[in-house]
């Protein structure tokens, strides 16, 4: 563990914490260790059957729900994260859990990566959902009207040619933030709401926001309560989990 062994099992509080307040955990994955074109650990312990291997463990030791991987893919080839991903797949169901992936919401950059999101969202046996990260408003560009946002929503609804349970990522982060490239985030302060509102209209499952912290910052709280507020006329109330029927109340999100 980074920073040494801090005395007790950080996963293994999260996971109860969550259940015991009546919510699901899914353990959120980087396979990889890769982000901005390095591994965070020895690259030759990057293969398929040591990440396999690293998720039965969490499966074995914990009562995870599901497992989640992040967006990151090193430049290995479509085969091989192709492969893997049919393998965790096929791990996590025999556990019993549910498998997602949150790929950036840049459909050719997944492409140039070798995430083979179109095969994912084509062909049974990669994923029981996904939430591509659509962090962009509809007011992106210099001058503020390309509805980026609108466009990409709609060109992964085209790629989910099985129709799995989609969720949408949404970047709470940059709520009132100056973002180059996207006035957006600072011409409105109704921007998740507004998404939150066309992913429904659209017949995706839900929204997940990135990230928990954004939540309690000054600069967004203001913003962050106004979406909470209309949040309930946003989505359904009735709970749900990627991948589960929409009336499993067991364990909403």
């Amino acid at each position: 563990m980074l920073g040494g062994n801090p005395g007790f099992d950080p996963l293994a509080d999260f996971v109860s914490i969550a259940h015991a307040k009546g919510l699901a955990f899914h353990a959120w994955i980087n396979p990889y260790g890769y982000r901005k074109g390095s591994y965070s650990g020895d690259p030759s312990l990057v293969s398929v059957a040591n990440i396999v291997a690293g998720i039965q463990e969490i499966l074995i030791k914990y009562p995870v729900d599901g497992i989640h991987f992040d967006d990151y893919f090193p430049p290995l080839g479509t085969s091989v994260h192709n492969e893997m991903i049919r393998q965790v797949y096929a791990l996590t169901h025999r556990y019993g859990k549910i498998f997602g992936i949150s790929p950036t919401g840049n459909v050719e950059n997944n492409i140039k990566m070798g995430a083979d999101v179109g095969t994912w969202l084509s062909t049974p046996g990669y994923l029981d959902y996904i939430c591509p990260q659509l962090y962009w408003t509809n007011q992106h560009g210099k001058q503020g009207n390309d509805p980026l946002y609108t466009r990409r929503l709609q060109q992964w609804i085209f790629l989910n040619k099985l129709g799995l349970p989609m969720f949408v990522g949404l970047a709470s982060y940059r709520c009132g933030e100056k973002i180059p490239g996207d006035p957006g985030w600072q011409l409105r302060n109704t921007n998740l709401y507004e998404q939150a509102l066309s992913a429904k209209k659209a017949g995706l499952s839900g929204y997940l926001l990135f990230d928990y912290a954004s939540l309690f910052k000054t600069g967004c709280t203001e913003r962050t309560c106004k979406f909470a507020s209309r949040e309930i006329t946003a989505f359904p109330t009735k709970p749900c989990i990627p991948g589960k029927p929409m009336n499993d109340t067991k364990h909403p999100i």
